[in-house]
């Protein structure tokens, strides 16, 4: 038997975690010499990624509100169409806001225009959604609007935590003021070195983890998209695939410019498709795909009843040992009855007169003897 989550074996998980660990292992030993032979700084490949890396994990993340408003605009409870385009155009907006303050001011200044780009760049991405998804049925919409908030809600929240407590320099920084002795592992959550540049901007000193890896590797939640679309029916291992190659082609371009060291994309990887697992996990129930099997053709109850032949041979008794008959006790009176062959009856002889009887009858007589 094979066990899926979200229409995936959990095998295709399995290997994205294994090597997200593998990673992290090998990273904690040789993250610097791995960066000092393969990082180019400021190369075009890091930076184009550094800008649409997250773009399929917001995305996923803003169609949590068009899957709330497939769930509720037929509801007819007051308000529910309120509610239902309220979540259409106040989760894509938000999740549009935070893509362009998180990752387009990289590449605009002015942070206001980069949240307004990032809204459009959202809300565009979230039209063809809406067209994907708007005809999924109630349940299947609730119930991947769910997983997909949860899951992008989980991995943000988790890497801005990490990153503030570990405050790890990047390795573009340590190149740039050439002090590669800053460097320090992610495992040691030294902030002496930031406080000791205290001028410099803060995005220098969160290396660990990758947040680009980890929301990149949400986007493993499209593999629930052919539970929303017939249009992707049968379709789950090819978006879970699609959606892995990317998250593996984010990891290579942030070490490619220097952003992360290896073992921060492991973990950004780790923590992606691990949340997301536990998320889907928790919303779907483990489906089996049971292995084939010869289907035996079952007889109706009430056509063997009528066409099996009536059996003949009596049922055995239960008891192998004969029960001994319990004797009757005779009653004291028994009435004959007899039959029409038996003689007829002969009349009672007459009882003896008793002799009391006796005497008093003689005793009459003598009286009438006297008076004659």
């Amino acid at each position: 038997m094979k066990k899926k989550i979200a229409g995936i074996h959990l095998y295709d998980f399995a290997i994205v975690l294994v090597l997200a660990l593998i990673a992290i292992l090998l990273g904690t030993f040789r993250d610097l010499q791995i960066s000092t032979s393969l990082a180019h700084v400021g190369n075009i490949f890091g930076k184009i990624f550094a800008v649409v890396g997250k773009y399929p994990g917001y995305l996923i993340f803003g169609s949590a509100g068009i899957l709330f408003y497939v769930y509720k605009k037929d509801d007819e409870e007051k308000g529910s169409k309120a509610w239902a385009y309220a979540f259409l155009i106040a989760i894509p907006l938000a999740v549009g806001a935070l893509y362009g303050y998180d990752d387009l001011t990289e590449l605009i200044s002015n942070k206001i225009a980069a949240i307004f780009v990032g809204a459009l760049a959202i809300g565009a991405g979230e039209v063809g959604m809406y067209f994907l998804f708007r005809h999924a049925n109630k349940e299947a919409a609730y119930n991947a609007g769910m997983t997909f908030l949860f899951s992008a809600v989980l991995v943000f929240v988790t890497t801005y935590l990490l990153k503030n407590a570990a405050l790890r320099p990047r390795y573009s920084w340590l190149v740039s003021v050439n002090h590669l002795d800053y460097y320090q592992t992610w495992y040691a959550f030294n902030s002496s070195i930031k406080e000791a540049n205290s001028t410099v901007d803060s995005s220098n000193f969160m290396s660990w983890p990758s947040s680009h890896v980890a929301m990149a590797s949400i986007a493993v939640l499209a593999a629930l998209f052919p539970k929303l679309s017939k249009k992707l029916e049968g379709k789950e291992g090819l978006c879970f695939l699609a959606a892995a190659l990317w998250t593996l082609i984010v990891a290579i371009a942030r070490v490619s410019d220097g952003s992360h060291f290896l073992s921060d994309v492991g973990w950004g990887a780790l923590i992606g498709t691990g949340f997301s697992l536990l998320v889907a996990s928790l919303v779907y129930p483990t489906e089996v795909a049971k292995a084939k099997e010869p289907v035996t053709e079952e007889v109706p109850m009430q056509e063997t009843f009528t066409s099996a032949p009536m059996a003949t041979k009596p049922a055995e008794p239960l008891m192998t040992k004969p029960v001994e008959p319990t004797p009757k006790r005779e009653s004291p009176t028994t009435i004959v009855t007899p039959s029409i062959s038996q003689e007829p009856a002969k009349p009672a002889p007459m009882k003896p007169e008793e002799p009391k009887a006796k005497e008093k009858k003689k005793k009459k007589d003598d009286f009438y003897e006297v008076d004659s």
